[in-house]
């Protein structure tokens, strides 16, 4: 499958599904809602990380399966994308290289994980969904 047609097809996908969310935003009197992709867990007492899968309702946005990451939804509005990419001597940090859907978001390169927060601004009147429950 050409890049064309796995642009055209995440395009339709991302349409359905902002309609979607406009419809239970609208239901729940809501102004937008914020999607974690959530963090890796670390085995107890040990110093490795178990192997990271992103929340499912992440990936259902956003094929991107690391770490850290923040989307922004709000309706009529292009999905933002806090994406996590932090300068880090012992670890490759993700990048982005042309793929496939990037032009459907608005990116924002965050360095740390509360930048994130930052850049976003908390809103009172959205919802999350993330494991993070201090947020």
């Amino acid at each position: 499958m050409s890049d064309q047609n796995l642009k055209e097809l995440y395009r339709n996908h991302l349409n359905t599904i902002n309609k979607n969310l406009e419809e239970a935003l609208n239901e729940c009197s809501l102004d937008g809602l914020y999607i974690s992709s959530g963090s890796p867990t670390i085995y107890f007492m040990d110093d490795q990380e178990a192997p990271f899968v992103a929340n499912p309702y992440f990936l259902y946005w956003c094929p991107e399966n690391t770490p850290h990451h923040l989307l922004e939804l709000r309706p009529n509005t292009k999905p933002c994308l806090h994406f996590y990419s932090p300068s880090d001597f012992w670890n490759e940090p993700p990048s982005l290289h042309n793929l496939f859907w990037e032009e459907s978001f608005d990116i924002k390169i965050i360095k740390n994980i509360e930048e994130a927060w930052v850049s976003a601004g908390k809103s009172k009147n959205h919802a999350f969904i993330g494991p993070e429950v201090d947020k």
